[in-house]
């Protein structure tokens, strides 16, 4: 197994751990949306900011961030490849509706 991945998955095990504790284990579950050649759609519950998605890609690590209303990536975007990248964008626009009634659903304010 990849350490950098190993590495990730560590730190973001970590993370979810620390936000459970300060509020809760529901605060950051992840839920699978979809996914699009092997990148996971995530939406998580609790989440703060503008709609976005998480999209995971276990094979390298990978953790983006895209705004579901832009298509536009807005963290981890060096670490997708352009043809992912565009993978993803195509995938939201696709499904903006449903992205965004998930992050609703998920995310009351």
């Amino acid at each position: 197994m990849d350490e950098n991945y190993v590495r990730l998955f560590e730190s973001k095990l970590r993370f979810e751990l620390d936000v459970s504790l300060l509020y809760g284990p529901m605060y950051m579950r992840r839920d699978l949306f979809g996914s699009v050649d092997g990148f996971k759609i995530h939406v998580y519950s609790g989440d703060h900011g503008n709609p976005h998605i998480h999209v995971w890609w276990g094979e390298k690590g990978v953790d983006a961030k895209f705004e579901v209303v832009g298509a536009k990536c807005i963290e981890g975007c060096e670490s997708l490849r352009r043809k992912g990248h565009k993978k993803v964008q195509r995938y939201i626009e696709k499904n903006r509706e449903e992205l965004l009634q998930k992050w609703e659903a998920k995310n009351p304010e």
